[in-house]
């Protein structure tokens, strides 16, 4: 039994499509939400966030919110590389990163 596809629109330059199904449900029964269950690592993550420690090695937080010094600095390479960008030098724009 196939599903009907039902065009919503247009979404970032591609055009969207969702599975509409047959059956609707009735007036005054529940609907159950499909809530992803969380990973062990993910709730290690948590944990560690809420204890203000890195979430990677476990370390204490100095000054960031999540990482240590170390993983900070991992880290913020990561997402310059991701980004196609080149470090902050002193004399250009933009504000001195903390370090």
């Amino acid at each position: 039994m196939t599903r009907p596809w039902v065009y919503i629109g247009v979404r970032k330059e591609k055009r969207c499509w969702i599975v509409m199904s047959r059956t609707a449900p009735s007036k005054g029964t529940a609907v159950k939400a499909s809530v992803p269950k969380l990973t062990r690592q993910r709730k290690w993550q948590i944990k560690m966030a809420g204890e203000k420690r890195c979430q990677i090695c476990g370390k204490p937080t100095n000054h960031y919110k999540t990482y240590c010094d170390e993983h900070a600095l991992w880290k913020r390479k990561l997402r310059r590389r991701a980004s196609n960008s080149k470090p902050w030098r002193p004399g250009a724009k933009g504000r001195p990163p903390i370090m």
